[in-house]
């Protein structure tokens, strides 16, 4: 529906009620997918090289990592810092999603075996995949598993968890999609993960999103 279509269903809808306002995150060549937890906030980053960085082939500049900015004010916001534990590695990490509890993030990541090098698989594609970490005492994201709504020799990525972290979404070019990339939804309940389900011909098209 169109949003004049859409204003009725929200009896308290205004836009003056939102307000933008621009998050200081100086010295990267890019910085989005921004998740909100509590007076933190997360996102994912790339910057410029140093000599002897490792370089992204499609771009010449960083592999993505994931950072986090604090807020110390009303309009006061923390230097970005890469967050704490195993969140990051040498190839690309995020965009992330984290469930409602704070302590649980979804991550994608290029995939990689267990001496942490790049995996590739058996088209010799270094596939994404989806991974979970958990904070542990200190306050540090340590790695916990592999999704298993991975799927061999596809890419699984940019999942989000809705409020109640029921339910992730997450885009994956499986092969049982309408064509390229495709937008699923799988469920999770009691720590134990459903069947994912393609969104359909109103959501997907034959194209890639």
């Amino acid at each position: 529906a169109s949003l004049s279509a859409r204003k009725g269903e929200y009896s308290e809808y205004d836009p003056s009620r939102i307000k933008v306002d621009e998050i200081p995150v100086n010295g990267f060549s890019g910085a989005f997918s921004a998740v909100p937890v509590e007076d933190k906030i997360y996102f994912v980053g790339e910057k410029d090289v140093n000599p002897g960085d490792l370089v992204n082939p499609w771009n010449g500049q960083s592999f993505l990592d994931i950072y986090e900015v604090s807020k110390n004010g009303e309009n006061e916001w923390s230097e970005p810092k890469p967050t704490n534990g195993d969140l990051n590695n040498m190839l690309h990490d995020g965009p992330l999603t984290i469930d409602p509890s704070g302590d649980k993030a979804y991550v994608t990541r290029s995939a990689v075996d267990d001496n942490n090098k790049k995996k590739l698989d058996v088209n010799r594609v270094n596939q994404l995949k989806i991974y979970e970490y958990k904070k542990n005492g200190s306050g540090d994201w340590e790695f916990n598993e592999e999704l298993p709504i991975n799927k061999a020799k596809t890419s699984s990525m940019h999942p989000s968890m809705t409020a109640d972290g029921k339910i992730m979404f997450f885009v994956s070019d499986r092969k049982d999609g309408m064509g390229g990339n495709d937008i699923y939804m799988v469920e999770c309940e009691n720590g134990m993960w459903g069947e994912p389900q393609n969104l359909g011909s109103n959501i997907n098209t034959p194209d890639k999103l």
